[in-house]
Protein backbone atom coordinates (compact mmCIF):
# COMPACT_ATOMS: atom_id res chain seq x y z
CA UNK A 1 0.00 0.00 0.00
CA UNK A 2 2.69 2.49 1.02
CA UNK A 3 4.67 1.78 -2.54
CA UNK A 4 1.43 3.07 -3.93
CA UNK A 5 0.76 5.56 -1.77
CA UNK A 6 3.14 7.14 -0.48
CA UNK A 7 5.54 6.64 2.90
CA UNK A 8 5.40 6.08 6.84
CA UNK A 9 6.96 8.56 8.37
CA UNK A 10 8.44 10.36 4.97
CA UNK A 11 11.91 11.20 5.32
CA UNK A 12 13.26 14.75 3.86
CA UNK A 13 15.04 13.84 0.63
CA UNK A 14 12.53 11.50 -0.71
CA UNK A 15 11.90 11.86 -4.30
CA UNK A 16 8.11 11.75 -5.12
CA UNK A 17 8.55 12.23 -8.85
CA UNK A 18 4.88 13.23 -8.83
CA UNK A 19 3.65 10.12 -7.65
CA UNK A 20 0.31 10.74 -5.71
CA UNK A 21 1.97 10.33 -2.01
CA UNK A 22 0.80 10.17 1.72
CA UNK A 23 2.42 10.37 4.94
CA UNK A 24 1.61 9.70 8.49
CA UNK A 25 3.04 12.03 11.13
CA UNK A 26 3.34 11.22 14.81
CA UNK A 27 2.86 13.98 17.37
CA UNK A 28 2.97 13.39 21.23
CA UNK A 29 0.52 15.37 24.35
CA UNK A 30 2.73 14.85 26.81
CA UNK A 31 6.56 13.74 27.06
CA UNK A 32 7.18 14.85 23.66
CA UNK A 33 10.74 15.53 22.63
CA UNK A 34 11.94 18.47 20.36
CA UNK A 35 10.70 16.53 17.25
CA UNK A 36 7.60 15.50 18.37
CA UNK A 37 5.99 18.30 19.79
CA UNK A 38 3.84 20.76 17.66
CA UNK A 39 6.22 22.50 16.26
CA UNK A 40 8.53 19.76 15.48
CA UNK A 41 5.27 18.14 14.01
CA UNK A 42 4.50 21.32 12.24
CA UNK A 43 8.23 21.53 10.23
CA UNK A 44 7.70 18.07 9.08
CA UNK A 45 4.02 18.91 7.85
CA UNK A 46 5.64 21.98 5.77
CA UNK A 47 8.25 19.15 4.41
CA UNK A 48 5.32 17.23 3.45
CA UNK A 49 2.96 19.74 2.01
CA UNK A 50 6.18 21.29 0.06
CA UNK A 51 6.29 18.18 -1.61
CA UNK A 52 3.33 18.00 -2.84
CA UNK A 53 1.96 15.19 -0.24
CA UNK A 54 -0.70 14.13 1.52
CA UNK A 55 -0.29 13.68 5.17
CA UNK A 56 -2.11 12.16 8.65
CA UNK A 57 -1.97 12.87 11.90
CA UNK A 58 -1.47 10.10 14.20
CA UNK A 59 -1.63 11.86 18.05
CA UNK A 60 -0.37 9.43 21.01
CA UNK A 61 -0.78 10.33 24.82
CA UNK A 62 2.94 10.28 25.45
CA UNK A 63 5.82 7.77 24.14
CA UNK A 64 5.00 4.46 25.55
CA UNK A 65 1.16 5.50 26.05
CA UNK A 66 -0.71 5.66 23.10
CA UNK A 67 -4.25 6.66 25.01
CA UNK A 68 -4.64 8.35 28.32
CA UNK A 69 -4.40 5.58 30.94
CA UNK A 70 -7.65 3.36 31.09
CA UNK A 71 -10.43 4.74 33.31
CA UNK A 72 -8.97 8.40 33.62
CA UNK A 73 -11.41 10.45 33.07
CA UNK A 74 -9.82 13.59 33.39
CA UNK A 75 -6.74 12.77 31.54
CA UNK A 76 -8.70 11.78 28.35
CA UNK A 77 -10.80 15.52 28.85
CA UNK A 78 -7.40 17.39 28.76
CA UNK A 79 -6.49 15.04 25.96
CA UNK A 80 -9.49 15.84 24.07
CA UNK A 81 -8.80 19.52 24.61
CA UNK A 82 -5.56 19.47 23.32
CA UNK A 83 -6.56 17.38 19.97
CA UNK A 84 -9.30 20.01 19.25
CA UNK A 85 -6.22 22.40 19.44
CA UNK A 86 -4.60 20.50 16.93
CA UNK A 87 -7.22 20.56 14.51
CA UNK A 88 -7.95 23.86 14.41
CA UNK A 89 -3.93 24.93 14.10
CA UNK A 90 -3.62 26.80 10.82
CA UNK A 91 -0.95 24.30 10.06
CA UNK A 92 -1.65 20.63 11.14
CA UNK A 93 -5.54 20.94 11.04
CA UNK A 94 -4.90 20.53 7.22
CA UNK A 95 -4.67 16.63 7.80
CA UNK A 96 -6.43 14.22 6.06
CA UNK A 97 -7.71 13.34 9.60
CA UNK A 98 -6.80 12.53 13.16
CA UNK A 99 -5.17 8.90 13.92
CA UNK A 100 -5.78 7.96 17.94
CA UNK A 101 -4.89 4.90 19.59
CA UNK A 102 -2.10 2.33 18.01
CA UNK A 103 -2.17 -1.32 18.75
CA UNK A 104 -3.73 -0.80 21.82
CA UNK A 105 -3.78 -4.55 22.35
CA UNK A 106 0.49 -4.41 22.60
CA UNK A 107 1.31 -4.12 26.16
CA UNK A 108 4.56 -1.70 24.39
CA UNK A 109 1.31 1.24 23.57
CA UNK A 110 0.19 1.23 27.45
CA UNK A 111 4.33 0.31 28.86
CA UNK A 112 4.19 3.60 30.64
CA UNK A 113 1.48 3.02 33.29
CA UNK A 114 1.34 -0.93 32.73
CA UNK A 115 -2.39 -0.73 32.71
CA UNK A 116 -4.43 -2.30 29.95
CA UNK A 117 -6.07 -0.55 27.34
CA UNK A 118 -9.38 -2.72 27.32
CA UNK A 119 -11.74 -2.29 24.16
CA UNK A 120 -14.28 -0.40 26.03
CA UNK A 121 -11.60 2.33 27.48
CA UNK A 122 -10.55 2.47 23.62
CA UNK A 123 -13.83 3.02 22.56
CA UNK A 124 -14.36 5.36 24.83
CA UNK A 125 -11.44 7.38 23.88
CA UNK A 126 -11.95 7.51 20.18
CA UNK A 127 -15.67 7.08 19.63
CA UNK A 128 -17.28 7.89 23.07
CA UNK A 129 -18.68 4.76 23.75
CA UNK A 130 -20.65 4.66 27.00
CA UNK A 131 -21.42 8.23 26.94
CA UNK A 132 -24.50 10.60 26.40
CA UNK A 133 -25.77 9.87 22.77
CA UNK A 134 -26.34 13.75 23.01
CA UNK A 135 -23.16 14.04 23.55
CA UNK A 136 -20.74 15.53 20.24
CA UNK A 137 -17.59 14.62 22.37
CA UNK A 138 -16.41 18.48 22.01
CA UNK A 139 -16.06 19.40 25.86
CA UNK A 140 -15.73 23.30 24.90
CA UNK A 141 -18.03 23.93 22.41
CA UNK A 142 -21.57 25.40 22.87
CA UNK A 143 -24.38 23.78 21.07
CA UNK A 144 -25.98 27.59 19.78
CA UNK A 145 -24.84 30.87 19.49
CA UNK A 146 -26.68 31.82 22.65
CA UNK A 147 -25.43 28.90 25.18
CA UNK A 148 -21.90 30.97 26.23
CA UNK A 149 -22.97 30.37 29.72
CA UNK A 150 -24.27 26.74 29.79
CA UNK A 151 -21.27 25.76 28.35
CA UNK A 152 -18.76 27.72 30.50
CA UNK A 153 -20.76 26.12 33.44
CA UNK A 154 -19.82 22.59 31.61
CA UNK A 155 -16.31 23.71 31.33
CA UNK A 156 -15.80 24.60 35.00
CA UNK A 157 -17.78 21.20 36.06
CA UNK A 158 -14.81 19.33 34.03
CA UNK A 159 -12.43 20.96 35.28
CA UNK A 160 -13.29 20.34 39.13
CA UNK A 161 -15.18 16.94 38.86
CA UNK A 162 -13.59 14.13 37.39
CA UNK A 163 -17.05 13.14 35.52
CA UNK A 164 -17.93 14.69 32.25
CA UNK A 165 -20.91 17.36 31.55
CA UNK A 166 -21.36 17.99 27.69
CA UNK A 167 -24.25 17.13 26.26
CA UNK A 168 -26.85 19.21 24.53
CA UNK A 169 -30.00 18.76 26.75
CA UNK A 170 -27.46 19.36 29.55
CA UNK A 171 -26.31 22.52 28.71
CA UNK A 172 -29.44 23.63 27.74
CA UNK A 173 -30.96 23.00 31.10
CA UNK A 174 -27.47 24.96 32.68
CA UNK A 175 -28.32 27.76 30.40
CA UNK A 176 -32.07 28.15 31.40
CA UNK A 177 -31.27 27.67 34.78
CA UNK A 178 -28.56 30.96 34.37
CA UNK A 179 -31.67 32.93 32.27
CA UNK A 180 -34.00 32.19 34.91
CA UNK A 181 -31.60 33.40 37.97
CA UNK A 182 -30.80 36.65 35.66
CA UNK A 183 -31.84 39.78 35.66
CA UNK A 184 -32.26 42.70 32.83
CA UNK A 185 -30.74 40.01 30.53
CA UNK A 186 -32.43 40.65 27.49
CA UNK A 187 -33.95 37.36 27.55
CA UNK A 188 -30.50 35.51 27.79
CA UNK A 189 -28.50 34.60 30.67
CA UNK A 190 -25.86 36.66 32.77
CA UNK A 191 -23.28 36.97 34.98
CA UNK A 192 -25.77 36.82 37.81
CA UNK A 193 -27.18 33.69 36.85
CA UNK A 194 -24.41 31.97 36.30
CA UNK A 195 -22.67 33.05 39.53
CA UNK A 196 -25.54 31.23 41.11
CA UNK A 197 -25.57 27.93 38.91
CA UNK A 198 -22.26 27.19 39.55
CA UNK A 199 -22.86 27.53 43.25
CA UNK A 200 -26.29 25.28 42.84
CA UNK A 201 -25.04 22.23 41.44
CA UNK A 202 -22.08 21.79 43.77
CA UNK A 203 -18.86 24.12 42.74
CA UNK A 204 -18.38 25.98 45.28
CA UNK A 205 -19.76 29.23 46.42
CA UNK A 206 -19.17 32.44 43.39
CA UNK A 207 -20.06 35.63 43.17
CA UNK A 208 -19.94 38.60 40.30
CA UNK A 209 -17.44 41.50 40.71
CA UNK A 210 -16.69 44.13 38.92
CA UNK A 211 -13.20 46.48 39.50
CA UNK A 212 -12.42 48.96 37.64
CA UNK A 213 -8.62 48.31 36.87
CA UNK A 214 -7.67 45.99 34.35
CA UNK A 215 -4.29 44.55 36.20
CA UNK A 216 -5.94 44.61 39.47
CA UNK A 217 -8.98 42.16 37.63
CA UNK A 218 -6.55 39.84 36.53
CA UNK A 219 -4.54 39.74 39.88
CA UNK A 220 -8.01 39.25 42.09
CA UNK A 221 -8.79 36.30 39.32
CA UNK A 222 -5.37 34.66 39.37
CA UNK A 223 -5.34 35.05 43.35
CA UNK A 224 -8.71 33.28 43.81
CA UNK A 225 -7.94 30.68 41.62
CA UNK A 226 -4.96 29.93 43.35
CA UNK A 227 -7.07 29.80 46.45
CA UNK A 228 -9.74 28.08 45.41
CA UNK A 229 -8.46 25.75 42.87
CA UNK A 230 -11.43 26.33 40.24
CA UNK A 231 -12.02 28.20 37.62
CA UNK A 232 -12.70 31.91 37.29
CA UNK A 233 -15.20 33.03 35.04
CA UNK A 234 -14.39 35.76 32.41
CA UNK A 235 -17.02 38.17 31.11
CA UNK A 236 -15.94 39.23 27.64
CA UNK A 237 -16.58 41.68 25.06
CA UNK A 238 -17.86 44.05 26.72
CA UNK A 239 -20.56 41.96 29.17
CA UNK A 240 -21.53 39.62 25.87
CA UNK A 241 -19.74 36.46 26.22
CA UNK A 242 -18.78 34.29 28.84
CA UNK A 243 -15.08 32.43 29.12
CA UNK A 244 -13.47 30.71 31.39
CA UNK A 245 -10.28 31.42 33.05
CA UNK A 246 -8.53 27.61 33.56
CA UNK A 247 -5.08 28.54 34.73
CA UNK A 248 -2.24 30.92 34.53
CA UNK A 249 1.18 31.79 34.93
CA UNK A 250 3.53 34.22 36.86
CA UNK A 251 6.35 35.41 38.45
CA UNK A 252 5.76 35.01 42.27
CA UNK A 253 3.09 32.59 43.98
CA UNK A 254 -0.30 34.47 44.63
CA UNK A 255 -0.62 32.14 47.61
CA UNK A 256 2.39 33.75 48.89
CA UNK A 257 3.26 36.94 47.91
CA UNK A 258 1.38 40.12 46.84
CA UNK A 259 4.05 40.85 45.01
CA UNK A 260 3.87 38.46 41.84
CA UNK A 261 3.38 39.58 38.55
CA UNK A 262 1.09 37.78 35.51
CA UNK A 263 2.95 36.47 32.43
CA UNK A 264 -0.30 34.10 31.15
CA UNK A 265 -3.57 33.98 31.68
CA UNK A 266 -5.27 29.97 30.39
CA UNK A 267 -8.16 30.62 28.95
CA UNK A 268 -11.33 28.30 27.05
CA UNK A 269 -13.79 29.81 24.73
CA UNK A 270 -17.27 27.91 24.30
CA UNK A 271 -17.15 29.61 20.92
CA UNK A 272 -14.30 27.99 19.48
CA UNK A 273 -13.20 26.96 16.54
CA UNK A 274 -15.43 29.69 15.32
CA UNK A 275 -14.78 33.13 16.98
CA UNK A 276 -16.36 36.46 16.09
CA UNK A 277 -16.18 38.31 12.89
CA UNK A 278 -15.89 41.78 15.09
CA UNK A 279 -13.69 40.35 18.17
CA UNK A 280 -11.65 38.11 15.54
CA UNK A 281 -10.51 34.15 16.26
CA UNK A 282 -11.38 31.97 19.34
CA UNK A 283 -8.06 31.01 20.83
CA UNK A 284 -7.17 27.14 20.83
CA UNK A 285 -8.37 24.84 24.21
CA UNK A 286 -6.39 26.01 27.22
CA UNK A 287 -4.23 28.18 25.26
CA UNK A 288 -2.14 30.47 27.18
CA UNK A 289 -2.07 33.76 26.12
CA UNK A 290 -0.35 37.05 27.67
CA UNK A 291 -1.93 40.15 29.37
CA UNK A 292 -1.82 42.69 27.07
CA UNK A 293 -3.65 39.66 24.32
CA UNK A 294 -6.36 38.97 26.94
CA UNK A 295 -6.74 42.46 27.01
CA UNK A 296 -8.36 42.63 23.24
CA UNK A 297 -11.21 40.73 24.08
CA UNK A 298 -11.57 40.81 28.16
CA UNK A 299 -12.70 44.65 28.35
CA UNK A 300 -14.59 46.69 30.62
CA UNK A 301 -18.15 46.55 30.59
CA UNK A 302 -19.68 50.28 31.35
CA UNK A 303 -23.44 51.36 31.98
CA UNK A 304 -24.18 52.44 28.94
CA UNK A 305 -23.59 49.05 27.18
CA UNK A 306 -25.10 46.76 29.70
CA UNK A 307 -26.82 47.50 32.86
CA UNK A 308 -27.27 44.84 35.87
CA UNK A 309 -26.83 47.55 38.42
CA UNK A 310 -23.35 47.31 39.11
CA UNK A 311 -20.71 49.57 38.29
CA UNK A 312 -18.33 49.91 35.49
CA UNK A 313 -15.45 47.69 35.37
CA UNK A 314 -13.58 44.47 34.30
CA UNK A 315 -16.74 41.34 35.46
CA UNK A 316 -15.64 38.36 36.98
CA UNK A 317 -17.11 35.40 38.26
CA UNK A 318 -15.55 34.60 41.20
CA UNK A 319 -14.73 31.87 43.58
CA UNK A 320 -14.71 32.31 46.95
Amino acid sequence: MLEKIGSHWMHPDRLLHGRRSASIELLYFRGAGAAFDMNGARARVRMALDKGCDFWLRIDYQPGQTLPPTGHESALGEFRQWAASVAADPVLGRSRGLICGNETNLSAEWRETNIPLTPEWVARCVYGFGTDTDDTGNLLAQHTFEWCVGASVQMAWNLVRDDRRGSFRDQRRLWEMARDRSTNAFGGANPFGWASVLTEIGLGEYEVVSIPNYERALRRAASALRETNRPVGLVMWRGRHAWVMSGFESRGDPARTRDFTLTGIRVLDPLFPHGSSLWGPSPPPNALVTPKELATDFVIRDRRNWSMNVRPGYLLVLPT
